[in-house]
């Protein structure tokens, strides 16, 4: 790797935040001459500066003399030789004017004693030299402080994945390196829970889980016994993280947050465990009794307050959730779609990927459970809940968005230095890139992701894209929507998948009340988007498919991209694999209101590449996927909202 400015190998590279490349002995040196030069041109602009001021001041005197004398001249009765000798000194005195402006008269000697050295600042003052040292390539500031040091894995200059791997290096987003043995992909709800239970049975030092919320059946039970034993016979730390609105429900706790009527005290300590149905925070306050048990309950700031008094307890949801479905053991960690209840356990399709023993990945998620817990209630063996930092938490939304907003960006920014300072290693085939996203509090790292991801995908022209994706409440915001019609109009070959929920595979269809027509809601939104596909898009570059299964919900959701490069790969064999796993939806409740986090999984590894493709098969199996048509979904009376009721679907999703 070449310097910025210089054709020398980097011994040890740094980078700005502008992205350029150099030496760090080679910046230091810079960095110290410029500021002596710096100095040095201050010093000489502050001599010059003060000696024009002492000629001015000169010259003023001068003239106020010469009227002085001139006035003299005309009211006195002196000789005339001393009206010579004052008419002699108004003539010097003209000649040092003439000399202040550039003006100098022709002298019939042939010598005149003058100032040579200093005459070139007599005629203008120098500018003003610039304090604040700057990149000799972009001119921008530069600090020491600011500059990352990075390392560098070699690949073969021929290497036909060089251009993918520069695209990631460029993001500026925290990378981690493992070897594709370290990850394992499951594919079965049942995997999911005894994989839960094995990773709780080894762990020695800590456990985090970040969930939606922990369901309250005999499953879940097993898996809060066997937390409480590693707590108490291994001392491991345990802290768990949940949505507020949503671990409270449904029991007499969600008066704080939801605005039912309440029966005791309005004080967010009251006591809490009455007699009434278990909600997650019921079920898990005995778990506070043991030490070093953490659970955390974040709240989605609502512009205001008072309107979660006037809503019932689930519509609360509605503006926001904590969102994120990360489980770490040690430094393992389990990243999944899936919350921890029973029926993902058993009937509910979902992703699951674990990645053992990777420290840096079980650290990203560990940081920030610990960043989002200053912005949380805690909950007490009494059922009551505090507040972390009650001035936050206190404040007004703006304030609460702003400060987590800098939080959150602070955290990035900080592992994004320390995954540049990571040593790597060119055994390890596999690049992991962490993304968040919170629109509510402008934390947007997973939509950035994406545009820049499909514009470098649109961009390849010798290649080939072959795109899946899949989401359980299929919603997609427009700036998705063009993002995969673009990629189909533009680029040459690729085709796009996509595959959702059939209304009898979403889990609220049977619900009660409004919440009975959100699967009819997410069938009139894929109509739309099928018509944008219909709009100069040719028929054979994408599909849509809904899953359909016997007594089974869908709730996978994620992104797979398969590039084949050159005539060497085939459609079973990929130049490369890439795939995002996480909480995502990719719909508008994802983008602009809920706590979210996925992981950009990128592999140069055949086999790990074959277990991707035998993920998205099982997903994609043709047992459990029907096609969908435009003209299908129009005319079918089933499942469409009545007709009176479409005309509010833009507003519906927004909170979709």
């Amino acid at each position: 790797m070449m310097l910025a400015d210089q054709a020398l190998p980097a011994k040890d590279p740094v980078v700005t935040t502008d992205g350029f490349l150099y030496d760090r002995a080679v910046i230091l040196e810079y960095i110290v001459s410029q500021k002596a030069e710096i100095q040095r041109k201050i010093k000489l602009y502050e001599k010059q500066k003060a000696r024009l001021d002492a000629e001015a001041k000169l010259f003023i005197k001068a003239e106020k003399e010469e009227v002085a004398r001139r006035f003299l001249s005309l009211n006195t009765l002196d000789t005339h030789s001393q009206a010579s000798a004052q008419a002699a000194e108004a003539e010097a005195l003209a000649s040092l004017s003439h000399k202040r402006s550039g003006v100098v008269e022709k002298s019939s000697c042939f010598w005149a004693p003058a100032s040579t050295s200093d005459q070139k600042f007599d005629k203008e003052l120098m500018s003003e030299p610039d304090k604040i040292v700057r990149c000799p390539m972009s001119g921008k500031p530069l600090k020491y402080k600011d500059l990352v040091g990075v390392k560098f894995t070699n690949f073969e200059d021929d290497s036909e994945c060089s251009t993918i791997l520069q695209f990631i290096w460029n993001l500026k987003l925290p990378v981690y390196h493992v070897n594709s043995e370290q990850i394992k992909v499951l594919t079965t709800p049942q995997e999911f829970f005894h994989g839960l239970l094995d990773h709780i049975g080894s762990a020695n030092k800590r456990i985090i889980l970040s969930t939606l919320y922990i369901g309250t059946g005999s499953l879940e039970t097993e898996l809060v016994t066997a937390l409480t034993k590693a707590v108490r016979e291994r001392n491991v730390k345990l802290t768990i993280l949940m949505d507020a609105t949503r671990g409270l429900r449904p029991t007499v706790t969600t008066k704080y947050y939801s605005g039912i009527g309440n029966t005791g005290t309005s004080s967010s300590t009251g006591n809490l465990l009455e007699p009434v149905p278990f909600s997650s925070c019921h079920f898990l306050a005995p778990l506070t009794t043991l030490p070093d048990v953490s659970i955390l309950l974040y709240r989605h700031p609502s512009p205001y307050k008072w309107i979660k008094y006037l809503l019932p307890n689930r519509w609360n949801e509605i503006f926001g959730v904590q969102h994120i479905k990360a489980y770490v053991f040690d430094d393992s960690l389990i990243m999944s779609g899936a919350n921890l209840s029973h029926e993902y356990f058993t009937s509910r399709q979902d992703r699951t990927w674990i990645f053992k023993n990777s420290p840096d990945l079980a650290n990203f998620y560990s940081d920030l459970v610990h960043v989002i817990s200053q912005f949380c209630h805690s909950l007490h063996p009494d059922g009551s809940v505090t507040a972390n930092k009650k001035d936050i938490l206190s404040a007004n939304s703006f304030v609460f968005r702003q400060k987590l907003h800098n939080a959150l960006t602070s955290f990035f920014k900080s592992k994004y230095e320390e995954s540049c300072n990571t040593d790597t290693s060119s055994t390890k085939d596999t690049y992991i890139i962490p993304l968040l996203q919170y629109g509510h509090c402008n934390i947007r790292f997973e939509e950035d992701f994406m545009q820049r991801l499909f514009k470098y995908l649109t961009d390849q022209v010798h290649s080939s894209i072959k795109l899946f994706l899949a989401s359980g409440y299929f919603n997609l915001t427009k700036s998705y929507e063009k993002l995969f019609v673009d990629i189909v109009k533009f680029s040459q070959g690729s085709t796009v998948n996509l595959l959702c929920a059939s209304p009898t595979a979403n889990g609220f269809l049977k619900s009660k009340g409004i919440s009975g027509y959100i699967p009819l809601a997410y069938r009139e939104a894929l109509i739309q988007l099928l018509q944008s596909f219909h709009t100069g898009v040719k028929s054979n570059c994408f599909g849509v498919c809904e899953y359909q299964r016997p007594e089974w919900t869908f709730h996978a959701k994620g992104l797979w991209v398969e590039g084949v490069i050159g005539r060497d790969g085939g459609v079973n064999n990929p130049s490369y694999s890439l795939s995002l796993i996480g909480s995502s939806n990719y719909s508008y409740r994802s983008l602009h209101r809920d706590v979210e986090s996925q992981l950009c999984v990128f592999t140069l590894s055949k086999q790990l590449s074959q277990h991707l493709h035998e993920e998205r098969n099982h997903i994609f199996s043709s047992k459990y996927c029907y096609p969908v048509t435009l003209g299908q979904l129009i005319y079918e009376s089933n499942y469409r909202l009545p007709w009176y009721t479409r005309f509010m679907l833009p507003v519906f999703r927004r909170y979709m």
